[in-house]
């Protein structure tokens, strides 16, 4: 994602007036590509915030059931949280169960 105004409806429109919460992992994923600024004004204008990550053994759990490392960090930072995670990541979605939404 980069933040294009197409890809924030989506986000918009899954989230379905739930607070958003972002992983540290996923922010820096999306700095890479991303306009940081479109992210902090969403995050601001949503009610959204910075998740605490999953524990180490979560972590590994995930990692153990093959999903790969970002996306293990990411997942075990929802589970954490007890949020959705929101993920065009169909390979992904498969994995994580019922904790994940495509959108």
């Amino acid at each position: 994602m980069e933040g294009s105004p197409s890809e924030v409806n989506a986000v918009i429109k899954a989230i379905d007036g739930r607070r958003p919460i972002i992983s540290r992992t996923a922010i820096k994923e999306f700095s890479a590509k991303g306009d940081m600024n479109v992210l902090r004004e969403f995050l601001t204008t949503h009610g959204g915030r910075v998740g605490k990550a999953g524990s180490r053994d979560l972590v590994d759990r995930l990692k153990r059931s093959g999903i790969k490392n970002k996306d293990a960090i990411i997942t075990g930072s929802a589970i954490r949280e007890n949020a959705k995670l929101l993920t065009r990541d169909e390979k992904l979605l498969k994995r994580v169960g019922p904790i994940g939404e495509l959108f």
